[in-house]
């Protein structure tokens, strides 16, 4: 049972899910909530001026070489390939581009896919600069896991700065993951540059952020809220009393896929999906919705596999499913959240 569920949205009985529908419940009920990543850090992939660079940072020379790497050449290709995994993205780069041997060598299975599945978190590093404090295995391992760091719930999202995988309510709302601009914590601590500097940094990206899509166009510095409050020995305030827009949370984060990986298949990315029946409900006036706030379903995003369990305790979305003509009313849902845009952006389609 969802344990987000409120009791007015919840079944009188368990949904017995017929395994050859779960593919066509999930494609009929569910969406694909394109304004919840887009109000964190965002980049397209389709953009002109990014295909040229993502290309040449994702694929080999077409062409071979007899050049060698000299003593590197003498390991074992398999604790080479461990080497190059574990030093910084920076130092991987530099080396994968001082000779066409060193860039067969670099772009591995693993380096492909990690940069494929994760395109978004991959150039938020390199733009950011933060590509010195991540390794190609971070990632990777990353991408591997499901599940929210605070709450166990399928995290979405990669809080940048504490590499925390996290869902959306706990990106916005967990104490944990709190972000605040420097010139406010120096404003509230009253401390000047040479300390904060003393803080772990995060400059952010031009854009807009949050729910409420707020511009930030000036790249600031965002610091750890908990990493703060330890350095100066005070506890935070609390998040109303600081000056200026909430956004610092979603400055500092990405949306991140869930990649299952298997030798013996082809990857199978999840995006996340989140309930197009929880969608609906919300907009009648005539379900009670007094045991929950809105935002708790708003922002829940599921895997395949969450997302039928979830629908087995759901009964408005069991009702669109029984009730096609529901659906109607949503169709602009299904081109904004499910169109083929969103799904090359990700990689999904070639």
């Amino acid at each position: 049972m969802d344990p987000v569920l409120p009791r007015e949205y919840l079944s009188d009985h368990e949904y017995p899910l017929d395994p050859r529908q779960a593919d066509h419940i999930v494609e009929a009920v569910s969406y694909y909530n394109t304004s919840l990543r887009e109000s964190v850090i965002w980049l397209s992939r389709t953009e002109e001026k990014t295909v040229a660079i993502w290309a040449s940072m994702a694929r080999p020379f077409p062409r071979h070489t007899e050049k060698t790497l000299g003593y590197l050449d003498t390991l074992p290709l398999e604790i080479l390939l461990k080497i190059l995994e574990s030093i910084d993205l920076r130092s991987l780069f530099e080396f994968r581009n001082t000779t066409a041997r060193a860039r067969q060598v670099v772009d591995s299975e693993k380096y492909r896919r990690a940069f494929e599945d994760g395109y978004i978190l991959f150039g938020a590093l390199v733009k950011m600069e933060w590509w010195t404090k991540v390794s190609l295995y971070d990632i990777y391992k990353a991408l591997r896991t499901s599940a929210c760091e605070i709450c166990g719930e399928y995290g979405g999202f990669m809080s940048i700065l504490l590499w925390k995988r996290c869902c959306y309510m706990c990106l916005r709302t967990a104490p944990e993951l709190r972000m605040q601009s420097v010139t406010n914590v120096r404003k509230y601590y009253g401390v000047g540059k040479s300390q904060t500097n003393q803080l772990t940094q995060l400059q952010s990206l031009p854009g807009f952020y949050g729910m409420s899509n707020a511009s930030q166009q000036p790249r600031i510095s965002v610091v750890s809220v908990n990493e703060t409050a330890m350095f100066f020995g005070r506890p935070p305030p609390e998040p109303k009393m600081w000056e200026g827009p909430s956004k610092c949370n979603f400055i500092a984060s990405c949306p991140l896929p869930f990649v299952h990986y298997d030798a013996s298949s082809q990857p199978v990315i999840e995006l996340g999906v989140s309930c197009l029946g929880c969608y609906w409900a919300m907009s009648q006036k005539d379900i009670p919705t007094l045991s929950f706030k809105k935002d708790e379903l708003c922002e829940k995003i599921y895997t395949r596999d969450g997302f039928l369990r979830h629908f087995q305790w759901c009964k408005p979305a069991q009702r669109m499913w029984k009730t096609p003509e529901l659906l109607r009313p949503f169709a602009s849902i299904f081109i904004r959240d499910r169109g083929t845009d969103l799904l090359e952006d990700e990689g999904i389609l070639q």
